[in-house]
């Protein structure tokens, strides 16, 4: 197997190995991190780090509803968790501006693409500021692909910006940045995209 060098520390992106016939290869982006705070929780008041730690739950909770509504089909109930101006970029799925666009692709796109999922969401590292926060997350989805009726797998980053709206989070910007779509039975190394992208209606 041939193996592209993988330089953690430069800007380029980190590239996984490459099939025996060379059919196909990974990217990792170099990842956005959280905002970074002047002053460590160590100078924190007990009560200011457990009101942290209480939005950083809520966060969490926010995150896990919205996708559990995506999961059920609930659209109307997974808008409620973005802001009146979302920004919402799903890659090889699209980009979407509006609060219209948004539900567009919800309403009308995923029905017609996607007939299956179960998000699963691991490694947040989430960075609170005042109302505002920022949130990196790993997902694995599997899912149905309806134009190829296949089972496929879809894994990639979330890289959110939140903002608190009364007592509640939402997403203002959301994107998911895939690292790879493959077919079950074939794995990412040997198909790392299963299809180029959602085709335009």
């Amino acid at each position: 197997m041939r193996v592209k060098e993988l330089r953690c520390a430069s800007r380029a992106p980190l590239t996984l190995p490459l099939s025996p016939k060379g059919r196909g290869e990974m990217t990792f982006a170099r990842r956005r991190m959280p905002m970074k705070t002047k002053r460590g929780t160590s100078n924190m008041t007990l009560e200011e780090r457990v009101q942290l730690l209480e939005e950083i739950e809520a966060i969490k909770k926010m995150k896990a509803e919205y996708v559990l509504a995506c999961d059920e089909r609930r659209w109307d109930d997974a808008m409620r968790y973005f802001t009146a101006k979302p920004v919402v970029d799903f890659g090889r799925f699209g980009r979407f501006v509006t609060w219209d666009e948004v539900v567009t692709f919800f309403e009308v796109t995923m029905p017609k693409t996607i007939a299956f999922t179960i998000h699963r969401l691991c490694n947040p590292i989430i960075e609170v500021k005042g109302k505002t926060a920022k949130g990196i997350w790993y997902c694995e989805i599997p899912s149905t692909h309806i134009p190829t009726n296949k089972a496929i797998l879809q894994q990639g980053t979330y890289e959110d910006d939140y903002v608190k709206e009364g007592n509640q989070w939402k997403h203002k910007v959301l994107k998911l940045t895939y690292t790879y779509i493959t077919e079950y039975g074939e794995g990412w190394v040997k198909q790392p995209w299963a299809f180029p992208q959602v085709p335009k209606d």
